[in-house]
């Protein structure tokens, strides 16, 4: 990790200077980071105000997250863990990219089997 990254499930508040005045004050968290050559770009914010669950939000991560410049968001000490936003559920997508359609959950003995 960088000197000044923001870590992965981070919480962030938006500050008021962002480019995206809809998304002031807003409450986030990071899920992804813009970075080349030691410089961090930005980062892709998962929005989840509206939400009483924070899972809930990545139902809707397309519309619910934003990318922002780092200088555009406040850390607020709050660390989140990858379980808060992923359930370990997953698909299988073959290379020539078709589903067969099944929504796989991990085993505590680490096989595959399709969740029903």
């Amino acid at each position: 990790m960088l000197k000044d990254q923001i870590p992965f499930y981070a919480e962030v508040i938006v500050k008021e200077n962002t480019t995206r005045s809809q998304h002031t004050g807003k409450k986030g968290a990071i899920m992804a980071i813009s970075e080349e050559d030691g410089h961090i770009y930005g980062y892709r914010v998962i929005l989840f105000d509206d939400y009483e669950d924070i899972a809930e939000s990545m139902l809707e991560f397309d519309k619910k997250s934003a990318f922002f410049p780092p200088h555009e968001l406040e850390v607020t000490g709050v660390m989140y863990k990858r379980s808060d936003f992923y359930d370990g559920n997953y698909i299988k997508v073959s290379p020539e990219g078709e589903w067969d359609g099944k929504i796989y959950q991990k085993e505590e003995d680490e096989s595959d089997s399709p969740k029903e």
